[in-house]
């Protein structure tokens, strides 16, 4: 639960940077994240603890093949029943809902934005996003969906479906599920790849920013600005736009061959204008 509340707090966060980018309250100082971890940790103790201490809601029991424990949710006094629909609103309903609607207004400012870009930038926008979206909320509803069911059919008495093997699967879909995360979001976050990349190999690979023509795309309308830059051939400058986005994705494009760029943004706040020559 702690996996999938941290998951939930990811998504709220992106969904504050780039749908809300001019909110200072919004926005997440490092204490501030401290403060959700720990709430996090205390929102799934209270649900860990409750079956382990036997206070008469619910118990841990064995499940599927006897190899694993549960909730038991085969168990018909009411106590045992309330708790385990609290724990599938809290654990599932919730947390999907909050990822699902955070990730769908994210596209939505994302195909927004894509509008001022060429449509061959704007495909490519809208058809990774589209992709990372798709992945992030199907592994979350493949991980819990199937678990989530069977605890309900042992809630309202459908026991009698529930095989060792029915019962086995689902509970191996979201310990797996909670292994695959974290190399989903560092597939999809360049930074991510970056500090990974500063880890093995030292800090001197930190920033090697080519001073050739390059342009960068975002995925969110979270920092518009434009750079100058004499056009060629000629004394004066133009106004070049570029858009910089270190929470979704930045993407590097047009470079010239044989040119690494590592770039690593720390936007702090956003400019909502432009600047024209």
């Amino acid at each position: 639960m702690i996996i999938y509340g941290t998951l939930t707090a990811i998504a709220l966060d992106r969904y504050n940077v780039v749908v809300h980018p001019l909110q200072p309250l919004r926005r997440y100082s490092r204490l501030r994240s401290y403060l959700i971890i720990f709430l996090i940790w205390c929102y799934s103790f209270l649900f860990a603890v409750m079956p382990a201490l036997d206070i008469g809601l619910s118990v841990y029991v064995p499940e599927g093949y006897l190899t694993t424990c549960s909730f038991d949710y085969l168990n018909k006094e009411t106590p045992a029943r309330i708790f385990m629909a609290l724990f599938f609103v809290a654990a599932y309903c919730i947390p999907l809902t909050c990822i699902v609607y955070s990730y769908f207004y994210i596209l939505k400012v994302v195909f927004t934005a894509s509008r001022i870009q060429s449509s061959k930038d704007k495909a490519k926008t809208e058809q990774k996003l589209t992709f990372i979206v798709a992945a992030i909320i199907g592994l979350w509803f493949l991980a819990w969906s199937p678990y989530a069911i069977v605890a309900m059919m042992g809630v309202f008495g459908l026991e009698q479906y529930l095989t060792p093997l029915a019962s086995m699967i689902p509970a191996i879909f979201c310990k797996t599920a909670a292994c695959v995360d974290p190399y989903l979001y560092a597939a999809t976050h360049p930074r991510f790849r970056v500090e990974v990349r500063m880890l093995l190999y030292g800090r001197g690979v930190l920033r090697r920013v080519s001073t050739t023509r390059s342009s960068y795309m975002t995925r969110s309308r979270s920092s518009f600005t434009h750079r100058l830059r004499p056009a060629s051939g000629e004394g004066e400058n133009r106004a070049e736009p570029y858009m910089l986005n270190n929470n979704l994705m930045m993407v590097p494009e047009e470079t010239e061959e044989n040119e690494e760029i590592i770039v690593v943004a720390e936007i702090n706040h956003s400019l909502s204008g432009t600047m024209e020559q």
